[in-house]
């Protein structure tokens, strides 16, 4: 899949989208993000949308989908806290 990020610099927000590379018609997945300043840190803010048109596993799939972004965004986030606290 490709992952398409649209980001407004300066305004801490974007727009997501992920393209299959197959069943391009059947999954839909889109979203924003939004990053905000809070004591110690920034929170990630991330809404979506995903669908699956699979008769009988589309939930199944949606389910699977939402789990892999789940990880991804907290991979990205300890990898970066890692890298932050290395240089300081």
């Amino acid at each position: 899949y490709v992952e398409e990020l649209e980001f407004e610099f300066g305004k801490g927000r974007g727009r997501w989208k992920v393209v299959p590379n197959i069943a391009t018609d059947k999954v839909h997945s889109h979203g924003t993000l939004e990053f905000d300043a809070i004591p110690g840190g920034v929170r990630r803010t991330v809404h979506g949308d995903i669908e699956v048109k699979a008769f009988g596993i589309g939930g199944v799939v949606e389910r699977l989908v939402v789990s892999d972004v789940e990880k991804s965004y907290a991979d990205a986030a300890n990898f970066t806290k890692e890298w932050l606290a290395k240089k300081g």
